[in-house]
């Protein structure tokens, strides 16, 4: 018999909501119970959703008068919550990610901005499921107490963290960066000493989290759900590189060098084209890429059942970190929730990123895609010619991206093993 489990998430929208879904894929729905502070299109994935609003977050001023909060909302099964407050546009709003997010980042304010607190409401409705097990990824220091509240006030609810960044390490200048560090440092150890189970998506994450803290930790990969369609993939006439995901300080700086060397192939006569997949506001779009030229095409993102096609049809993908000693240490043991999904295609994948994080290491040992490891557009020019000659190698790499997305990354093979573990008496 399946255990009851409370998904406590942060954002449970795009890629990370997939991924958490595709581990959970073997869980029955009446078992599966989700609390986040973003509405989401998932929320009709679970027994019941409950939306965090202004009974569990209290911003400070002045950060009050620039954030909206709604009302806390529960969710039956069958509905959807698509309350996303991100993503209101408005002329606060953008003075707010152009002038004011940079500062609260620099002077360490942004995770003190707001608050969040276990309402009288919510433990009712924690009460009323009953769950088992409180799944989390963490994420940031409000969360981190917040969980802890949580841990307090229901002590027999076990807790599951699954570590899929070092979100200790932000990607964003801190003036005292030590003191942050410290801070969320200890907040992760809590969490980790009453944990009843620990998770990485990473074997590197895995071995280094256990030297550091001192627990044994299971890794399960980022797994992909294949694809069963066999139809024919039409390609674009015109070459194209292809990026879905998020944009931010992780990898910004990455995709403006892919966007530099797209342009530059262009002006040498060379007809190209680059397709970013994402759900950025145009507020967040200049401010982490800036001006961006007329052969970078920016979409609408698209239903996760449709994203595959896209993946396929493309000539070319781009699996962006920045080379930058702050996204090495953010993204040192991650693993992207779309390496499988990349690799399942078949499709050339240009990896770029640092020499020292798990991904690199991961690419370079397993030879599935083109690892580029210095910053600047002329790297993936290098890499994105050696793509479109499509030589015997290039067909070969393709080939083990297939292998690994059929067996490491595989969503069946991985919800079994992640459904067995969850269910095991401890």
């Amino acid at each position: 018999m399946n255990r009851k489990v409370l998904i406590i998430s942060r954002g449970f929208r795009a890629g990370d909501a997939i991924t958490t879904l595709n581990l959970f894929a073997k869980w029955p729905k009446d078992s599966l119970f989700c609390a986040s502070m973003l509405g989401t299109e998932f929320a009709s994935e679970f027994s019941a959703f409950y939306l965090l609003g202004n009974d569990e977050i209290k911003f400070s001023f002045p950060f009050s008068f620039l954030t909206h909060i709604d009302e806390s909302v529960i969710v039956k099964g069958g509905h959807n919550a698509t309350i996303d407050n991100a993503k209101r546009k408005s002329l606060k709003r953008s003075i707010y990610e152009n002038m004011l997010l940079p500062v609260l980042q620099r002077l360490d304010l942004y995770e003190t901005r707001y608050k969040m607190r276990l309402s009288d409401k919510l433990a009712a409705w924690i009460n009323e499921i009953s769950p088992d097990i409180i799944y989390t990824s963490v994420g940031d220091i409000p969360m981190a107490n917040f969980i802890l509240e949580v841990h307090r006030r229901f002590p027999e609810i076990k807790i599951a963290v699954h570590c899929f960044d070092d979100w200790l390490s932000p990607t964003y200048k801190i003036i005292n960066e030590s003191k942050h560090n410290n801070k969320a440092e200890i907040l992760l150890n809590e969490i980790l000493s009453i944990a009843a189970y620990r998770f990485t998506s990473s074997d590197k994450m895995a071995s280094e989290y256990k030297e550091r803290y001192g627990y044994t930790f299971r890794c399960f990969p980022n797994p992909v759900r294949l694809s069963a369609n066999d139809n024919a993939v039409f390609k674009s006439p015109v070459p194209n590189v292809v990026f879905a995901g998020k944009i931010g300080w992780h990898n910004n700086l990455a995709i403006k060098d892919m966007i530099s060397c797209i342009e530059n192939l262009k002006n040498q006569g060379s007809d190209v084209r680059f397709d970013i997949y994402s759900d950025c506001t145009v507020e967040q779009i200049e401010y982490f890429l800036g001006e961006v030229p007329m052969s970078t095409v920016f979409h609408k993102p698209v239903p996760n059942k449709q994203i595959l096609n896209i993946l396929n049809a493309a000539h070319a993908l781009f699996l962006p970190i920045s080379i930058t000693e702050h996204a090495e240490k953010f993204t040192r043991y991650s693993m992207s929730t779309k390496m499988g999904e990349y690799l399942s295609t078949g499709v050339p994948t240009i990896y770029c990123g640092p020499s020292t994080i798990a991904m690199t290491e991961f690419i370079k040992s397993r030879k599935c895609a083109i690892a580029v490891e210095n910053p600047g557009p002329q790297y993936l020019e290098s890499a994105l010619r050696t793509v479109i000659e499509n030589n015997s190698e290039i067909t070969a790499m393709c080939s083990r991206g297939i292998e690994l997305a059929r067996s490491y990354f595989n969503m069946e093979i991985v919800s079994q093993d992640f459904a067995n573990e969850l269910n095991k008496e401890l």
